[in-house]
């Protein structure tokens, strides 16, 4: 609020075609960038000192050049294409929760 970032942000999606629109807005009307330490946003494995693992669309090319794109909500294919179990005890409170919401 303070700065209108948000605002001029929106004004800009609205009037210009770009690529990934909300994060390349905010990439060029942002003055003041803080950069995080990758540990607080892993974007590939998971390391010892993670602390925030960001899920997000990865390509691969083997065997077929392809994007990947696995959320965290989805535990079978958490399991099944990132072979990832840290986070079985919190994705098996959300199951028992999921149909509550």
């Amino acid at each position: 609020k303070r700065t209108g970032l948000f605002k001029r942000v929106r004004h800009l999606m609205q009037v210009k075609k770009m690529f990934l629109p909300d994060q390349t807005a905010i990439n060029k009307l942002a003055k003041e960038k803080r950069i995080a330490p990758r540990k607080y946003n892993e974007q590939y494995a998971l390391q010892d000192d993670t602390v925030i693992q960001h899920f997000t669309t990865s390509f691969r090319f083997f065997p077929y050049f392809r994007t990947q794109t696995v959320k965290p909500w989805d535990v079978k294919r958490v399991h099944s294409v990132l072979h990832l179990h840290e986070y079985d005890d919190l994705l098996n409170e959300y199951l028992k929760l999921k149909d509550q919401l």
